[in-house]
């Protein structure tokens, strides 16, 4: 049996690789067809992924979405802190990203790392499509996300009227 560190080296090690692809993927489409639409193309494709991730999933309640996909694999991995929860909303605080280190350490550029993480944000989003849930993150260009310099990424989920 594997150590609760090694578990989670190894869910930050896949999620790194994710990451050096969605770069290196990027770089050859930018080439191809430049840079506004290789994001419009990824972006997309990072969208029809939470789509798909979500057809395995039930997420009609805030619990729903933390218990089945900001769980106990992802808070180690992300070093997230639950901030607050009710039964219609959550907060959570994210210290560490996997993606961004794999892009810092794979010399991406700052505005590749920018691009990319709006190009990630879009996945959680495309999970809820469809529920009474809704996701936000802070808007990139304040400065308020690790790709950005902050030390942390906040992210809120809450139940929206039907």
């Amino acid at each position: 049996m594997i150590s609760q560190d090694e578990h989670v080296k190894s869910i930050r090690a896949a999620l790194m690789d994710r990451a050096r692809y969605m770069l290196y993927m990027y770089r050859k489409l930018k080439e191809e067809v430049g840079a506004e639409r290789a994001e419009a193309i990824m972006t997309e494709a990072t969208a029809n992924l939470g789509r798909a991730r979500a057809r395995n999933l039930k997420l009609n309640r805030v619990k729903d979405f933390l218990d089945q996909v900001i769980n106990e694999d992802v808070i180690a991995a992300t070093e997230t802190e639950i901030l607050s929860v009710s039964e219609t909303r959550a907060t959570m605080r994210a210290k560490y990203c996997p993606f961004n280190e794999a892009w810092k350490s794979a010399d991406a550029s700052p505005n590749e790392s920018m691009t990319l993480c709006r190009i990630v944000q879009n996945e959680d989003p495309a999970m809820v499509e469809g529920t009474n849930l809704a996701i936000s993150v802070p808007t990139l260009g304040e400065g308020k996300l690790i790709c950005e310099g902050s030390d942390e990424c906040l992210m809120e989920i809450q139940q929206i009227e039907g």
